[in-house]
């Protein structure tokens, strides 16, 4: 069948004809029925103009655009009154476990102990000697100054002996020459008397002298007076000496007593440097028996050897271990150093705490030193319960929370963690949780204490301090 060609204009031109009969046989329905009911056809007209109102309304109606929801931040606070802690490191001393150690150097020549041995206190653990060949020279060392020592001790009655017979000795010389002096004064009198003598006879030989006419007799007589003069003259001389020696005031006297003292001292001073020689020579002896002991270490303690370190043979130097003893007196103590200021500050109301294990364990500190003692910081010992001390190793290292002062709120000055802190060129502030919101607060800061800063102004009683660093001023918040 061939195909017929239709145009596009005559296409268009049959639509448009057949829509415009169309819409006329549809008004005439429309017109009749509007005609014969007028009251139901105005109340469909007006539905139909209230849902295009409707429709006209909401097409018309702009987007509600959701405004985002404000985030909520999670907060950690710390509250105004609650005691300051700060962290520090504690180690651990256990008194159960002793290692010990070579307190010198030597050879191993015995091992007399071995591990799960139970053993009794001052139990020797292990012999050293000088030499792969057994010989000790403290050991020898010991045997000389033993030898020195007994020396000593058996001459020494003899010696204070002799000491004692010389201070006699030298008390007796100076008794004989008071006693000669005593004589020498008796005599004095004699010998005035012995002078007076001589005088009266000498004048009277001069008396002859001058009246005799005897040649002869003048002779004799100046004869005989010379004699007596001689005498006495020499009687003279020997009561002068007698007086110069008798007399206490002069040096004769004084040096007899200055020989005596000089004499005595020198010989308290031999029996000082006796004494001296003797307890010298003790202690000589006691200080070669303990270098002797070095070589034979012992347990100080009852209890179990869990391990040896050594063997014969072996040379070993101070400090090597040479066994582990489990002591039968256990006790465990956490040993803490602070600064001076810190330390004066540690509470002993409030417990400071302990994490082992996943346990919060609260300790009370047993002493607090008053002095520096580790350098310049001060000492807090704890006291570890015996169920936790299998937790912890000798000379380990635990972290511990240290409280500084006690609960209270009402503090004129109370201290806030340093974190919280904001600072910049213009003030200080801190954050505080307000009704669910962030709120700054300008504070006045004074003295460190740890990972604490006392606060001078600016803060509330029951302030909740914010320690979060990233919140801002006025972002919801809600705490932990």
């Amino acid at each position: 069948m061939p195909r017929t060609n239709i145009s596009y204009k005559n296409t268009i031109y049959g639509y448009k004809k057949a829509i415009f009969k169309t819409s006329a046989v549809s008004f005439k329905r429309a017109e009749s029925q509007l005609q014969k009911r007028p009251i139901t056809s105005l109340l469909i007209l007006l539905a139909l103009l209230l849902g295009l109102l409707v429709i006209s309304s909401r097409l018309k109606t702009p987007d509600v655009i959701e405004k985002p929801e404000e985030p909520i931040y999670t907060v950690e606070t710390f509250s105004i009154g609650e005691a300051p802690s700060i962290s520090a490191q504690a180690r651990v001393e256990k008194t159960g476990i002793i290692v010990i150690s070579a307190q010198t150097s030597g050879v191993v020549s015995k091992v007399r102990v071995s591990p799960g041995q139970k053993v009794s206190a001052y139990k020797q653990v292990v012999s050293l000697a000088s030499t792969y060949n057994g010989s000790n020279i403290p050991a020898l060392q010991t045997q000389v100054s033993k030898k020195q020592y007994d020396s000593v001790v058996q001459t020494y009655d003899a010696q204070k002996s002799l000491i004692d017979s010389q201070k006699q000795i030298a008390e007796k010389t100076d008794a004989n020459s008071d006693q000669l002096r005593d004589i020498s004064n008796q005599s004095i009198s004699e010998t005035e008397a012995l002078i007076s003598l001589n005088e009266s006879i000498i004048e009277t030989l001069d008396n002859t002298i001058s009246t005799s006419t005897s040649s002869s007799d003048v002779e004799a007589a100046k004869k005989t007076k010379s004699t007596y003069a001689s005498a006495t003259n020499a009687l003279r001389q020997s009561l002068r000496s007698t007086r110069y020696q008798v007399d206490g005031e002069n040096p004769p006297a004084n040096l007899s007593n200055l020989q005596k003292d000089v004499l005595i001292k020198q010989l308290d001073l031999q029996q000082k440097a006796l004494d001296l020689n003797k307890d010298i020579s003790e202690l000589q002896y006691k200080l070669a028996r303990a270098q002797e002991s070095l070589m034979y270490p012992t347990t100080p303690f009852s209890g179990v050897i869990e391990r040896v370190f050594v063997r014969e043979g072996q040379q070993v130097k101070p400090g090597d271990k040479l066994a582990t003893l489990f002591c039968d007196i256990k006790e465990t103590q956490l040993v803490a150093t602070l600064p001076a200021g810190s330390a004066s500050q540690v509470s002993m109301l409030e417990p400071s705490l302990v994490f082992l294990d996943g346990k919060k364990i609260e300790l009370f500190p047993e002493y607090i030193s008053q002095i520096a003692t580790d350098g310049q910081l001060r000492t807090i010992i704890y006291s570890l319960p015996q169920e936790y001390s299998e937790l912890v190793t000798e000379k380990g290292l635990i972290k511990i929370e240290i409280p500084l002062g006690s609960s209270d709120t009402s503090s004129s000055m109370p201290f806030i963690p340093l974190s919280a802190v904001h600072q910049n060129e213009i003030s200080t502030e801190v954050f505080v949780a307000e009704d669910g919101y962030a709120r700054s607060k300008v504070i006045s800061i004074g003295e460190v204490q740890g990972n604490y800063v006392a606060v001078k102004s600016g803060l509330s009683e029951g302030d909740q301090i914010i320690l979060d660093r990233t919140v801002v001023a006025d972002v919801r918040i809600k705490t932990e």
